[in-house]
């Protein structure tokens, strides 16, 4: 295998499903073959690769084009580490940066992509074609779904160019007993029917339609609760919702939480719904969240949107909704938590299919062959 730099500007701490995605990526290729360029952050883990923690966007308002640093460390890694290949973790802004290293260097690069990505830079005609460029010289390109992985062909990339890999979890530890304990109690959810959610709040999410489902819920199921884990820009704006829709005492808002305390939420749950949908470019490539919530064993409620259809199979590991119905997702949440004998069966297939199929020791193997 060729020696990668997995070029990024979202990893871990920072949050989301392109971070875990690249970061699992990196976890789990040789350690002495991987090498990642990522932005600066605080309270970072070390890890067993080497990584490089810079500030590669400038916030100088007279510097332009914004990226420049990110041209400056890549070209320092790439002599000191002898990089043979780049894998650009976002097609804009990274992509830009080593597009113009290629045409220096010559140095090969692969592209990951990750739906929301793509759409959103097609939506103006100088980021589309800034993107056709970077994907036609680029030497292969990663989807993380068949969703992605069409829309990159309707692009004019070449299907046979294109390797699908998708996004995998890592082994879960239960929670503690202590844990369990604490987050029931704080958040009063003993003998509660409790519907999860995790991500941030953000309005492709969907956060306001189960909220707006939840009334239709409570008429056949009073003890049903809506936990919210995580935060964002929609925060406020859900709040009021509930508020006017007098559903204080039924929905909780968690905020962030620690990996610490995350298994404790989601071994409490009853079911898992995040119903998102496409808003413009905004759009969900394929949907994480779904498998880390079938692999403590609970059924799913999705929407059908972008590629949250590959994660959710329709009455194997859960129920696919219109996500901008209330009743279509009261009438799923309903169905599973009511009928225990269909929430437990989706949510055991959801498991023994994470465990058989999205496994990053399996799939990061494609991009070490790719790289090969």
């Amino acid at each position: 295998m060729k020696k990668v730099l997995i070029a990024t500007i979202d990893f871990p701490p920072i949050c989301g499903g392109v971070a875990n995605y690249l970061a699992g990526l990196a976890e789990n290729l040789p350690k002495d073959k991987v090498v990642v360029l990522a932005p600066s952050a605080e309270n970072t883990e070390e890890k067993q690769y080497k990584i490089y923690r810079k500030k590669l966007i400038t916030d100088v308002f007279f510097l332009w084009p914004k990226w420049l640093p990110l041209v400056y460390h890549l070209f320092k890694i790439i002599k000191k580490e002898k990089i043979e290949a780049i894998l650009v973790g976002q097609v804009l802004p990274v992509g830009t940066a080593v597009f113009f290293l290629n045409k220096i260097l010559g140095i090969p690069y692969y592209v990951s992509c990750h739906g929301m990505d793509i759409l959103m830079a097609k939506e103006t005609f100088r980021k589309r074609k800034l993107l056709n460029k970077i994907l036609e010289q680029a030497k292969g390109v990663i989807a993380n779904s068949e969703f992605t992985k069409n829309e990159l062909i309707k692009l004019g990339v070449l299907s046979e160019k294109i390797t699908i890999i998708y996004p995998c979890v890592k082994s879960v530890e239960p929670a503690s007993e202590e844990s369990l304990k604490n987050i029931s109690e704080n958040y009063s959810l003993e003998n509660k029917k409790i519907v999860l959610t995790v991500g941030r709040l953000v309005e492709r999410k969907g956060h306001n339609k189960v909220i707006e489902a939840l009334p239709i819920v409570l008429e056949k199921i009073p003890e049903a609760r809506y936990v919210i884990v995580g935060d964002g820009p929609e925060r406020k704006r859900l709040e009021e919702k509930v508020r006017d829709l007098n559903l204080e005492n039924k929905v909780i808002f968690a905020g962030r939480v620690g990996n610490s305390e995350l298994p404790a939420f989601y071994q409490l749950s009853d079911i898992f719904v995040t119903v998102s949908r496409q808003i413009g470019g905004d759009v969900e490539g394929f949907g994480t969240v779904y498998l880390e919530a079938n692999q403590y064993g609970k059924p799913v409620v999705a929407g059908r949107s972008g590629g949250a259809s590959e994660a959710v199979i329709e009455g194997f590991n859960g129920l696919l909704v219109d996500p901008g119905s209330p009743e279509d997702i009261a009438g799923a949440m309903i169905k599973l938590l009511t009928d225990n004998e269909l929430a437990l069966k989706l949510g055991k297939q959801g498991k023994e299919r994470v465990e058989r199929e999205f496994l990053w020791e399996t799939d990061a193997k494609k991009l070490e062959e790719l790289l090969s």
